[in-house]
């Protein structure tokens, strides 16, 4: 049986969630300045901002999941999920 959840529970979930995308945004920072290599999911957006240091590591971090969510759309079975698609893309900048 599923758990219905009170709008209260439903903010500090969201509170948790924004709270350990801030940690984990952190720690990829931190592991790059480090020159302790870099995350698998970060590895691309790295190299991009070696070879084309027109924007930095950050910008290409947002370009690169945007891509990634525009190759999910043609991947996902339609009808899609565009509430799923648009809370992907506003995490996607706030990382």
């Amino acid at each position: 049986m599923l758990k219905k959840f009170t709008l209260f529970d439903l903010l500090r979930r969201y509170l948790w969630f924004m709270i350990g995308l801030f940690l984990n945004a952190i720690g990829v920072a931190l592991i790059t300045k480090a020159n302790l290599g870099t995350s698998p999911i970060a590895a691309i957006p790295y190299s991009l901002s070696l070879v084309l240091p027109h924007f930095s590591l950050g910008q290409w971090t947002i370009i690169f999941s945007i891509f990634l969510i525009i190759c999910q759309i043609f991947l996902d079975k339609w009808p899609l999920n565009w509430v799923q698609l648009g809370w992907q893309t506003i995490i996607s900048f706030i990382f």
